[in-house]
């Protein structure tokens, strides 16, 4: 996946949009307007897409999701060899 996330884009398995507030590393519940940019404008549907000039795509999982196949698999190898070595 590219750096660049439009407005329009949207994920290739699920179709949900993906610039979305939700999926942005200045997200913050716990911040004013749920967003740590101070300059940013009010969105009110956050897991809609918008226009936020500021939007940055955050590449972490969320804490909420679940690994896919291939990352339990790297995981149960990494365990395997650490313990074997």
């Amino acid at each position: 996946m590219s750096d660049y996330i439009s407005v329009r884009d949207t994920c290739p398995n699920c179709g949900a949009d993906l610039h979305v507030c939700l999926n942005c590393i200045f997200h913050d519940p716990m911040s004013y307007n749920e967003c740590r940019e101070p300059q940013s404008e009010l969105v009110t549907d956050r897991d809609r897409n918008n226009f936020c000039d500021y939007y940055r795509f955050k590449t972490e999982r969320r804490a909420d999701t679940p690994p896919n196949e291939t990352e339990l698999a790297k995981a149960k190898l990494e365990a395997l060899f650490k313990n074997g070595g």
